[in-house]
């Protein structure tokens, strides 16, 4: 099902739809923001807590399989890893089916930082949600639910977008 779909369809329904794209923009970047803020509480860098936050949802896992959830390279988990470890929200392991590798897991102190972090954004969002009067909360779960699907199938690694990379020098014709 697509935005328009929900929306009802149709032409009359476009510059409503893309008034809820924009909402939906400046939503993203108020929970960007937030997120960073809440990052900066724990004296945390923003992709510290997005690895604890992959941690406390998923359990312990290998460096490697962190970094493809996060889409950064190995050289960077470490030395996220190293700092966050130093911090005492994960803590490194021997993974108990390989002798060979690792697991990283979430400490007690990271548990507490991301269920503050989770109860903070709940805070938050329930207070902007109880002050909408005739809020249908199941249309509006819904309607979300549909949207982070659309937005998850459309982030499918597809490769870096040449013609838009602001550092490509532009193409001469052959012979010149």
């Amino acid at each position: 099902m697509t935005m328009m779909a929900i929306a009802g369809g149709g032409q009359g329904k476009e510059a409503e739809v893309r008034g809820v794209t924009l909402a939906l923009r400046r939503l993203i970047l108020s929970g960007e923001h937030f997120h960073n803020t809440r990052a900066r509480q724990l004296q945390l860098g923003s992709s510290d807590l997005v690895a604890l936050a992959h941690l406390f949802n998923s359990g312990p896992i290998a460096p490697r399989d962190l970094a493809a959830m996060m889409g950064i390279t190995s050289g960077s988990i470490t030395a996220m890893l190293d700092r966050v470890e130093k911090a005492g929200f994960l803590a490194r392991t021997n993974n108990p089916e390989d002798r060979r590798s690792i697991l990283v897991s979430i400490t007690s102190a990271g548990q507490d930082a991301i269920q503050w972090l989770y109860e903070e954004f709940d805070a938050s969002i329930r207070e902007a949600l109880t002050s909408l009067p005739g809020l249908e909360a199941a249309k509006l779960e819904t309607a979300l639910e549909v949207v982070s699907a659309e937005l998850e199938a459309g982030s499918a690694d597809q490769g870096p977008v040449r013609s838009l990379h602001p550092r490509q020098p532009p193409r001469r014709p052959h012979g010149i």
